[in-house]
């Protein structure tokens, strides 16, 4: 064989090596990366999706925070008060506040439902009974019942029943009393309302504060807001520091019942528009007609005033 060819074989079988070297490595970096991935995959679907709320129940002396014992600032409705959660990637994520107004009920917006109608049921929770949403006792959901008029275009209508399976039973899980319908809203009357965080003042973003507003005139709340103000609705209005900082779904109080839900706002920064609630009285029917449908008893008090 000439000299040539010699080289020239000597080359192509060592770029061959080189070329199946190569391959190799990159098989084997290959393999590992997969290996790494599927380890990963068995460990996340080894893991259990109610984890997160099993961690966080609450723990021995801890039950009950500074809100009810008095340690902290009084809110004596807090035992009415429950949040609408979400497990979503082993998160629990905080979605609404809600109101507990029967032993297995709970009352919020339609807008909060619709948050998470497209996920299970067993991915919902209601957790209530500490004045700290992400220390509260995780409640499984059985149903939600959102209003068949509610309109995401007009929030006309905006209000969500939801069932959860094992009942509310401590003291510190109180039905409260909603509004009848003959209930009568005077402008220019206090109220107060319920959020579950706050970007002021020096609570933490998880814990429990409360508000109080002013209800405003029906007439003036139609007249300065731009979307349409139905008879499903209430107005009420509080400094522009604070605004913005209620939790959707939360409940509106007064004279001991609760007389609205949090809805909506309008530019609620420059503190021009009033808040936007669901007037409860309007509901008292509805609720009978939802007890028609799932043929039982909700148990909801109503009532027209303090003396009723």
């Amino acid at each position: 064989m000439p000299h040539r060819e010699r080289e020239n074989s000597s080359m192509s079988n060592h770029f061959s090596c080189i070329t199946i070297t190569t391959l190799v490595v990159v098989s084997l970096a290959n393999l590992v990366l997969l290996l790494t991935v599927v380890l990963e995959s068995r460990k996340k679907c080894a893991e259990n999706p109610y984890e997160p709320f099993e961690r966080l129940r609450n723990a021995p002396g801890k039950r009950l925070l500074s809100l009810v014992s008095g340690e902290g600032p009084g809110i004596p409705e807090q035992k009415y008060m429950a949040a609408l959660c979400l497990i979503k990637y082993n998160r629990i994520l905080l979605i609404c506040g809600t109101t507990i107004i029967s032993k297995n009920w709970v009352l919020t917006a339609a807008h909060c439902c619709e948050l998470v109608k497209t996920y299970p049921l067993d991915k919902v929770k209601i957790s209530s009974n500490s004045a700290k949403w992400r220390n509260g006792i995780a409640h499984d959901v059985e149903v939600i019942m959102r209003h068949a008029n509610y309109s995401i275009k007009t929030v006309s209508h905006n209000v969500c029943l939801i069932k959860v399976k094992t009942p509310f039973q401590d003291n510190l899980e109180v039905p409260v009393t909603l509004a009848g319908s003959r209930y009568k809203y005077i402008a220019n009357t206090s109220a107060t309302t319920l959020g579950w965080s706050s970007k002021y003042g020096e609570y933490e973003n998880d814990e429990l504060y409360s508000v109080q507003v002013t209800l405003v005139p029906f007439a003036v709340c139609k007249s300065v807001h731009k979307i349409n103000i139905d008879e499903t609705m209430i107005c009420a209005k509080s400094s522009p520091s604070v605004d913005c900082s209620y939790d959707s779904g939360g409940p509106l109080f007064q004279n001991n019942l609760v007389v609205g839900i949090v809805s909506f706002e309008t530019d609620c920064a420059s503190g021009m528009y009033p808040r936007v609630y669901t007037r409860l009285s309007h509901f008292e029917k509805w609720i009978a007609q939802v007890e028609t449908t799932m043929k039982e008893k909700i148990g909801v008090k109503f009532k027209s005033s303090p003396s009723a």
